[in-house]
């Protein structure tokens, strides 16, 4: 029957039975309104993510630090603005050299896979691939450790390559990686008496051709 059933009369006769005042629905949808307003640049400031992605070309930048990057094509380099200004991490997919700024308070930490490189004060390469984690260090010094193994790390200096590879967990000391590791960022390759079979794979890295040779024993010097 109609009226029979009337939730708004049972409220309003529930509350007047123990002189509750109405509570104003407005006034709160206002107020969460204000407060969702103040708080919401905060959350997104604190939690958003500035990428960085190199296409077709290499792509230098500049950090908020001041530190430089230049990014080998196809990689992305991702950060935290509010989270790199006290921590100074970034995020690494592909492979970039870094020009780091020192900062002993705030070391800058390079976060890739399973891998982590931690400047101390230089300028290094990290690439992250299909089979792991390569660092060179071209200045200075990093630490280079695993996440799973961070007591088994690294104290690289410059020369030193070492590898991360996702097969065993720990980063290794490597005397067969790239012989120039700078050369897809400066076009320069320099060859003492190095075997061509190592020439070639060298190439390989930086081009992604396949290259090979009948001739197993010959040497090649120069600077190209």
């Amino acid at each position: 029957r109609e009226d029979v059933f009337n939730p708004q009369a049972a409220l309003d006769n529930y509350l007047s039975s123990r002189n509750i005042r109405h509570f104003n629905v407005w006034i709160a949808a206002v107020a969460a309104a204000i407060a969702i307003l103040i708080l919401t640049p905060f959350f997104i400031g604190k939690y958003s993510i500035t990428e960085y992605t190199a296409q077709d070309t290499s792509k230098a930048l500049v950090l908020p630090d001041g530190s430089s990057v230049l990014l080998s094509q196809g990689s992305v380099l991702s950060l935290s603005r509010r989270g790199f200004r006290k921590s100074r991490t970034v995020q690494l997919e592909g492979r970039a050299i870094f020009d780091v700024i020192h900062d002993t308070e705030k070391p800058f930490t390079v976060s890739t896979g399973n891998a982590l490189v931690k400047d101390v004060g230089t300028e290094f390469q990290v690439y992250k691939h299909k089979g792991g984690v390569d660092v060179d260090v071209f200045s200075g010094e990093v630490i280079f450790s695993s996440v799973a193994y961070p007591e088994a790390s690294l104290c690289l200096t410059e020369g030193m390559h070492a590898v991360l590879a996702n097969s065993t967990g720990r980063p290794t000391l490597s005397d067969t990686g790239i012989i120039n590791p700078k050369a897809w960022a400066d076009g320069r390759f320099v060859y003492s008496d190095t075997e061509l079979v190592k020439v070639l794979k060298d190439l390989e890295c930086c081009f992604g051709t396949a290259l090979s040779s009948s001739d197993t024993t010959a040497v090649l010097t120069g600077t190209f």
